[in-house]
């Protein structure tokens, strides 16, 4: 039998080496950065989304240095490469990521008002999630940030509003204290406007369990559905 060898992320510095190799040159910085954030450090992610954005000609060499001038967009070679695991997930598994998805990180608090905490427990064994101490609270944020790549690009726009509308009302009854944002898409207070339903309204279209998942929709409800992959 083999033994499992675990092996750590790639640094920043490593990331950036790693892509100088490949393109055989110097790689602006702040590419450097999006390419280690995207990947969180995994060399196999590193290697496949590198080879993307270069057969999308997304990355040019300008006065000799390489930059990505693109926004990013999920591939289907990307998509494979975690979208099975995905593709599994119960429906109350998949409101966890999908929260995650629109405002992290997040104190497990305020998480577990808007999702069953085990369902949260669930994520985080299944290395979806991660859960750390920061000072007096517990933080969750998504293991990886493809994991939210993925799921913001297979979910309708009418799911997302929900939840970022039922984010928003959470995060308006509490402090200061009870977030802390780091570059998630969406500002609360701008969201709300999306979703002017109340938090448990209307059935069909509106807030509740029936459609934690983004395939299992009621018809009529949003026009947006996965892009050719299976969730």
């Amino acid at each position: 039998m083999l033994a499992r060898l675990d092996l750590e992320p790639l640094s920043a510095s490593d990331t950036r080496r790693m892509i100088e190799t490949t393109l055989g040159g110097a790689l602006d910085r702040r590419s450097a950065k999006r390419f280690w954030k995207l990947t969180g450090g995994n060399a196999l992610f590193l290697r496949q989304l590198l080879k993307d954005r270069l057969a999308a000609g997304a990355i040019r060499q300008v006065a000799g240095v390489w930059m990505w001038d693109e926004r990013v967009a999920v591939s289907d070679s990307i998509a494979a490469l975690v979208g099975r695991q995905l593709s599994r997930l119960a429906p109350d598994v998949a409101l966890v990521v999908d929260t995650l998805s629109q405002y992290e990180p997040l104190a497990v608090d305020v998480l577990c008002d808007l999702v069953h905490r085990r369902d949260l427990e669930a994520a985080e064994q299944m290395s979806l999630v991660t859960v750390e101490r920061s000072g007096s609270k517990l933080m969750a944020r998504l293991a990886h940030p493809l994991f939210g790549e993925l799921r913001r690009a297979a979910a309708s726009e009418m799911y997302l509003s929900r939840i970022r509308g039922k984010l928003a009302q959470r995060l308006a009854k509490g402090t200061d204290d009870d977030m802390h944002r780091d570059g998630a898409p969406g500002v609360p207070a701008v969201v709300a406007a999306d979703d002017p339903r109340p938090a448990g309204s209307s059935p069909g279209c509106g807030a509740g369990a029936d459609y934690a998942h983004p395939q299992t929709q009621p018809p009529g409800c949003g026009s947006r559905r996965a892009p050719g992959h299976r969730w």
